[in-house]
């Protein structure tokens, strides 16, 4: 009991009797923690926006992470993989064996889900929030129309200047 109890502490853990259904609700919710984490995280970085106060983006981090791990901490709150794979070594090197291993979670939670998570939330506050220009989403990319009109026109340039050198 106590050694489960340690081991839940270090790192984001399932039970021996998770379902398949609580299985895919826990990936879905460190996919949705992630983007939300994230998104919030270039909100407050972002200098477009209105930044917070001197020393204040720490609280914000520290409040934000407080509220997502009191609401969303059911499968054991793997933020990152930082913070479940770093502990869940060090478990297997302490002495829990193979069982800090065993059931893949380790694989599909806090490390796919949460790399896939991270993504949408970038992509989502790229597509949806950010307006500035230096956004590859929101950069305007010439066209192959706008490259031959450019480069025709540099040509004719070329041209006339030449006719203007007297010979």
């Amino acid at each position: 009991m106590l050694g489960g109890f340690a081991a839940g502490a270090l790192a984001c853990l399932l039970r021996a009797h998770t379902n398949i259904r609580n299985y895919h609700h826990g990936i879905f919710q460190q996919l949705r923690l992630l983007a939300l984490y994230v998104c919030v995280t270039f909100a407050i970085g972002d200098d477009s926006n209105t930044p917070p106060g001197s020393g204040m983006s720490a609280l914000i981090y520290g409040f934000m992470t407080y509220v997502l791990s009191i609401t969303m901490g059911s499968n054991g709150l793997g933020i990152s993989p930082a913070r479940d794979l770093g502990p869940r070594c060090v478990a297997w090197w302490v002495g829990y064996g193979r069982a800090t291993f065993s059931t893949g979670w380790w694989a599909y939670g806090p490390i796919a889900a949460g790399l896939t998570g991270s993504f949408f939330g970038a992509l989502i506050y790229e597509v949806f929030i950010f307006v500035g220009g230096e956004s590859p989403v929101n950069y305007r990319w010439p066209t192959p129309g706008d490259i031959k009109w450019r480069a025709k026109s540099r040509k004719d340039e070329a041209k006339q200047k030449l006719q203007k050198l007297p010979v």
